[in-house]
């Protein structure tokens, strides 16, 4: 079902029922994050990067994809929003797996290429301090970002920015299905380059339309008419040069 789309707390909801169903959620995690990883190695060479970690799960990803990287050869930089002893859970968890330097992200060196896990599409307040001006950079630099899921300053659900600082990505990976904003204008135009991408290697029911006994909807949010993003999708397909990824933590 590629045109399938979840809001954010569906997207939640999935994550729980995966949970409940034996998945570990520090499995998602790390695959989650190898994931992301992947695709950063089947675009680009190894090359100086930086990775930026936020204070919750999205920087726990990050955490893998600067592990893996390293693993694979890379020079990797690890920059942390926030003291990472305030991290909790899985987050926390990855980031002490992660045994290379960690910076602030005002100390962040210029990189060949950067990985936004700051915010996912979760994120309900504007980007301030540091995390704004990264975001404000992105418009200026002119070397890549990869974001984790959303990039940081895009609601995942209204597809636009909570104010003016965004990240612009030039490739977005998230998983399982679409969210609003990787398909709504403005929000597609800040995700970058677009590839629908889904595996699983669970049972059926774990791929399929339905998660557990009461079917999740595919509709957009309330409020959001389908003729608003029928005819982008079908442009989106074919003519766009940028692309989100699309899969799932378990099956990558």
């Amino acid at each position: 079902m590629p045109n399938e789309v979840l809001t954010v707390a569906q997207s939640y909801e999935a994550d729980r029922y995966a949970q409940a169903h034996g998945v570990a959620s520090l499995t998602l995690m790390e695959n989650a994050g190898r994931a992301v990883a992947e695709e950063i190695c089947k675009r680009w060479s190894p090359r100086p990067i930086a990775v930026l970690c936020g204070p919750g799960g999205n920087g726990g990803d990050g955490y893998v994809v600067a592990r893996v990287l390293r693993e694979r050869g890379w020079a990797v930089t690890a920059a942390a929003l926030g003291e990472r002893a305030n991290l909790k859970g899985d987050a926390a968890a990855m980031a002490a797996r992660w045994t290379g330097p960690v910076q602030t992200l005002q100390e962040t060196p210029d990189a060949e290429l950067y990985v936004d896990a700051l915010f996912g599409a979760g994120l309900s307040k504007p980007l301030t301090g540091e995390a704004a001006r990264f975001a404000r950079d992105t418009l200026q630099r002119r070397v890549p970002v990869v974001a984790v899921d959303v990039p940081s300053g895009l609601h995942g659900d209204r597809g636009r920015g909570l104010d003016d600082a965004i990240v612009h990505a030039d490739l977005t990976v998230t998983f399982f299905r679409k969210k609003p904003a990787h398909l709504l204008m403005p929000g597609r135009e800040f995700c970058g380059e677009r590839q629908a991408r889904r595996h699983c290697s669970r049972t059926r029911r774990h791929c399929g339309p339905t998660l557990g006994p009461r079917p999740v909807r595919t509709n957009m949010p309330a409020g959001i008419a389908s003729s608003s993003v029928g005819p982008r999708m079908r442009r989106a397909r074919h003519g766009w040069r940028r692309a989100a990824l699309f899969g799932w933590g378990q099956g990558w």
